[in-house]
């Protein structure tokens, strides 16, 4: 299958490597930054025999891959579709966006075969991800087309689920909270370190541990600290310490963790 990769950040800079390693051929590479474009090729050409072509230009798209795949945001989304579609890449080729947030019909109303491949995961450039754990959402416009669909997701993955657009928003929301939010408290909490002169580095073995515990036992189980314990005078301790929006989010949070998760009493 030759397929047509369109972006080349985070997502695209992961995802592509790894169908070319499983054996789908990359023919172009697409991003609006040539430099993005061409860094991407250069590990591609190290993987597959092809030569890997890239463009800048939406016109200068191949309209003759088998398959195109659009990581790119949700926002430039719709015009590059209108864009490519207006090259005539439609007739059996196979269009999926991975987004999950865009509806099917982002892609459905330009093309027959349309597909929704949603890779459930964190991506960095050059943070290597394995994606045999990773979890993979699909939809397509038939069953035909799912059934092509879950094939390629089965070149990366075993962790494969059928997802309409209602329940891929509501993952892509419990994505925010789980891993955007946490890693913004990450952040709030290696500022407080540097107030304190600590390097990050002394939070790492709790930040794993947390992580481990939800493998073992729900979120609310794993629930410890002054909220889950109701220890009001720590509290007020910490909040007393903290100013502005680090103030706001923390009474935020307790008042979460107070109202909807059981008190830790161990901990």
């Amino acid at each position: 299958m030759k397929a047509v990769i369109l972006g080349a950040g985070n997502l695209a800079s992961s995802l592509a490597p790894a169908l070319a390693r499983a054996g789908v051929e990359i023919v172009q590479v697409f991003s609006r930054t040539e430099q993005s474009a061409a860094r991407l090729a250069l590990c591609l050409n190290n993987l597959q025999a092809t030569r890997v072509l890239t463009t800048s230009s939406l016109k200068d798209i191949k309209p003759d891959a088998e398959l195109y795949i659009y990581a790119i945001r949700d926002d430039a989304l719709p015009e590059v579709i209108e864009q490519v579609a207006a090259l005539g890449c439609g007739g059996e080729a196979l269009h999926m966006h991975t987004s999950g947030s865009a509806p099917l019909e982002t892609l459905s109303k330009c093309f027959r075969r349309a597909a929704v491949f949603y890779p459930f995961q964190t991506f960095t450039l050059n943070a290597e991800v394995d994606f045999s754990h990773v979890p993979i959402f699909i939809e397509a416009t038939d069953d035909l087309t799912l059934g092509q669909v879950r094939t390629i997701a089965l070149l990366l993955t075993q962790n494969i689920y059928v997802a309409d657009e209602s329940q891929r928003k509501r993952l892509h929301i419990a994505g925010v909270f789980a891993n955007n939010f946490s890693n913004a408290m990450f952040a709030i909490a290696s500022e407080q370190l540097q107030r304190a002169g600590l390097p990050f580095s002394v939070l790492l073995p709790l930040i794993t541990q947390t992580a481990q515990k939800v493998h073992r036992m729900s979120p609310k189980q794993a629930q410890t600290g002054p909220a889950a314990r109701h220890d009001l005078g720590t509290i007020a301790e910490h909040l007393e310490k903290l100013g502005g929006q680090e103030q706001q989010i923390y009474q935020l949070l307790t008042d979460y963790i107070l109202q909807h998760i059981s008190p830790d009493t161990e901990n």
